[in-house]
């Protein structure tokens, strides 16, 4: 079906059919995925934690919904939900598959699959609201859909479900042109949606939509529009309000156990410009064959693919011939502009911020300054001052450009984002390039260490180079309107044409970007028969789960999340971003040469109600020990054998909590 006879449908029709044509590309991009939906997950580890994630989310609402971060994981903590991404929003999607009575594994691998195509949607409607044409929107979607980054990220539904990022950037162009009640539901429905999602994300798109906004009411020349600070504030407020129960908590777990990201750490996970060279292995042509493998120290990658790469080059440098908009050329013949006055405080103003930041920067650290003077000689004022520095040196060149950097016929800024020669798609997309950027080389620039000096979100988000993500929005869009320009440019023959030209740019992006067949693990989506016991237990504590295998290949910590979907009662071991002490120490405890009557001890305070013992995950020269502990711990009446289970499963009943246990 061709892009005429697709106007030609209904509104819902037509996006209908574009999702699914993306649901048909993630299955042949992801194969063999779809082919195991009941139990497929990538691994044992972090795609365990998500799917109880899942499945906490859709549990808590429709049972206590006032205590949704109290999660039943890190008992006796709170607010441990708050340890890592909640993703409701990403589980709000997928409550109808969950009540129908779906397991939570099955539902969470139909989410993973979903999330790609509806990344892709997201990407396409964006571009199309930007250039409405088809065929570059489609592009933009396919490679926001498939991008290799993406596949970092599919263990982790909250983190791969980023469509919301380019559809609030959409409600954002669409409220701008039309400042109507209804889009500005919709852009604040839009945020909400993205904040419950993942915060990452959320935050991080905060950094670029701040001046898209700005650059659009410049723009379209709307800043006397009552409409747009009085409808656009009210859906701002009440997304606000409807975000902050899911924000606050976040402040609360930081306060009580001291939840903020170290800047060595942030530090770790910024970026370094070899690491944009460099391919994951999922993906089946650039990173099989091992690119940027030879490149030290690399920690992400980061790659877009070769043909995405030259489309989004294309995109900044074929540009269409200059034209100014009528406007500007009125302006233009009333004479040049006097601010000779602002210019010249702004100019001062400007030398000011340039002298403080280079004074501090070279002071820094400095031996022998005195307490007054380090307090403001040092790379904190640097930082700050160079942020000023750029602020003032964009008012003035909204204003107009100093003489020397005068170009074109715009005079200043502001003629230049009202000039008709690059789009609305271009600077849009140019903007969230640039910001994106700033953000993924995270403390290695000035712009990410303010950030991360004055607002509270940043302290907590320890990895920069997730900010790419929110690029590859930008990235995405230019991509999309280099193939349009590479289109042009093709010569048109008897049976050469644009269509033809983008299905071949489409078809060998998909064959560069494609990760099938993607390897998969088949997930342990039944209860096992401890699990059933325990589900029907009642407990005053919570459940512990032996031996203590937080990593590879077993995971014990994860798998102890996933029971818990299956018997609902709290338990000590999890994973998460942050681990809070309590299960360090019992690991330290389990992992050392002789179990200690410690361990018991510190159990019964928390207190533990059962420890269920999988023997079959103990590694043979240990299985005596354990044997030794559990047998005196029975003697002398501090455990009781509640029963053998499945494949070796002991579950012990700890006679302190649970003294009626039989």
């Amino acid at each position: 079906m061709g892009a005429l006879a697709l106007e030609r449908l209904p509104p819902w029709v037509r996006d209908l059919l574009i999702f699914s044509l993306f649901v048909m590309m993630t299955v042949v991009m992801t194969w063999p995925w779809a082919r195991h939906l009941r139990d497929t997950v990538s691994d044992n580890g972090d795609s365990y934690a998500f799917v109880w994630s899942l499945w906490w989310n859709y549990h808590q609402t429709f049972t206590d919904p006032l205590n949704l971060f109290h999660a039943n994981i890190f008992f006796p903590y709170r607010y441990t939900l708050a340890y890592t991404e909640h993703g409701y929003g990403a589980a709000l999607l997928f409550f109808p598959l969950l009540a129908l009575g779906l397991p939570p594994m099955t539902v969470y691998s139909v989410a993973i699959l979903l999330a790609f195509a509806f990344c892709g949607y997201a990407s396409f409607r964006l571009t199309r609201t930007l250039t409405g044409s088809f065929p570059i929107s489609l592009v933009a979607g396919i490679i926001f859909a498939f991008i290799p980054y993406r596949l970092l990220f599919i263990t982790a539904l909250p983190y791969l479900l980023c469509a919301w990022v380019p559809l609030s950037l959409e409600a954002l162009i669409l409220f701008a042109r039309r400042r109507s009640w209804k889009r500005a539901a919709w852009l604040g429905l839009c945020l909400l949606m993205s904040g419950m999602t993942n915060i990452t994300w959320f935050f991080y798109s905060l950094v670029p939509l701040v001046p898209t906004f700005i650059f659009l009411v410049i723009r379209y020349d709307i800043h006397k529009d009552r409409a747009l600070w009085l409808r656009g504030v009210i859906a701002l407020v009440i997304s606000a309000l409807l975000l902050f129960p899911f924000l606050w908590p976040y402040y609360k777990a930081s306060t009580l156990y001291s939840y903020k990201k170290d800047i060595t750490e942030v530090e770790q996970n910024s970026v370094r410009t070899e690491e944009w060279l460099t391919a994951p292995v999922y993906n089946r042509f650039w990173g099989y064959m091992g690119m940027g493998s030879g490149l030290p120290g690399i920690r992400v990658t980061l790659f877009t693919g070769l043909l995405p790469l030259l489309l989004f080059l294309a995109g900044i440098f074929l540009v269409e011939p200059y034209v100014l908009i009528a406007n500007n050329d009125q302006r233009r013949a009333r004479g040049p502009i006097n601010y000779s006055h602002r210019l010249l405080i702004l100019d001062l103003f400007c030398l000011l911020a340039f002298v403080i930041a280079i004074v501090a920067a070279g002071y820094a650290g400095a031996p022998g300054l005195s307490r007054f003077a380090a307090r403001f000689l040092n790379a904190k004022t640097s930082d700050r001052a160079v942020f000023v520095l750029i602020g003032l040196l964009l008012v003035r060149f909204c204003i107009s450009y100093p003489a020397i950097l005068q170009f074109g016929r715009n005079r200043n800024l502001i003629e230049t984002f009202r000039s008709q020669r690059r789009s609305d798609a271009f600077w849009i997309s140019t903007i969230w390039v640039v910001f994106s950027l700033l953000l993924t080389f995270g403390v290695n620039t000035f712009f990410y260490r303010v950030l991360y000096d004055l607002l509270l979100p940043f302290k907590s988000l320890r990895a920069p180079h997730r900010a790419a993500m929110i690029g590859y929005v930008g990235f995405a869009i230019l991509a999309g309107l280099g193939a349009g320009r590479v289109a042009n440019l093709i010569p048109r023959k008897r049976f050469v044409n644009a269509s033809l030209t983008f299905a071949i740019i489409g078809v060998v992006i998909l064959v560069e970007l494609h990760a099938a067949p993607l390897p998969v693990y088949r997930g342990v989506v039944d209860a096992d028969e401890v699990s059933l016991k325990l589900k029907q237990t009642a407990m005053r504590g919570a459940v512990l789960d032996l031996p203590s295998l937080p990593g590879p290949p077993y995971y014990s910590w994860h798998l102890s999340m996933l029971r818990s979907v299956h018997h609902g009662h709290p338990v000590i071991f999890a994973s998460s971003s942050f681990i809070p002490p309590l299960p360090n120490q019992i690991h330290q405890l389990v992992t050392q040469a002789t179990l200690s009557p410690d361990l018991l001890t510190l159990l019964e305070e928390v207190p533990t109600s059962y420890i269920v013992l999988h023997r079959k995950l103990i590694e043979p020269d240990r299985q005596p020990e354990f044997t030794r502990f559990f047998n005196e711990a029975v003697s002398t009446g501090r455990l009781r054998l509640i029963g053998t289970y499945g494949d070796g499963d002991d579950l012990y009943a700890i006679t302190k909590t649970e003294p009626e246990a039989r």
